[in-house]
């Protein structure tokens, strides 16, 4: 989905959303839990500016913690408190620059002491370099 706004009523920008998942029912701590493709972005590339998650199975007695990486470069950390199943994070590390073809990596570093989160989809935002005409 591509959107177009005026954050200063001057400067449009173009931002792009792309979707990925942690599709396990029940997550486990690790890498490689699941990517969110970096599909269709035009030859300038763009800068993730917001991370946006939803789990299907919230986490109990403590946090599901969630990594956003673009190979071993760590762009995003984000945090479903326990009980809650959503989460979003503006605080991005690095730039957040990617590419047309990059596989962001989903990684998990904690999942709950009691219930362990799950089935959680990612949505990446990305400000799209480039001209607004295209």
């Amino acid at each position: 989905m591509i959107n177009t706004k005026n954050i200063d009523g001057d400067s449009p920008i173009r931002t792009k959303t792309f979707y990925g998942r942690a599709a396990a029912d029940t997550l486990t701590t690790g890498a490689d839990k699941g990517v969110v493709p970096i599909v269709g972005l035009d030859a300038y590339g763009g800068e993730v500016i917001r991370v946006d998650a939803m789990a299907g199975t919230a986490p109990a007695g403590s946090a599901l913690q969630l990594v956003i990486n673009n190979g071993s470069t760590l762009l995003a950390s984000i945090s479903f408190s326990a009980g809650s199943a959503t989460t979003n994070t503006t605080t991005i590390t690095n730039n957040g620059t990617v590419s047309d073809g990059d596989y962001l990596d989903i990684d998990c570093t904690a999942i709950g002491s009691g219930t362990a989160g799950g089935n959680v989809l990612v949505a990446v935002t990305v400000k799209v370099h480039g001209s607004i005409e295209g």
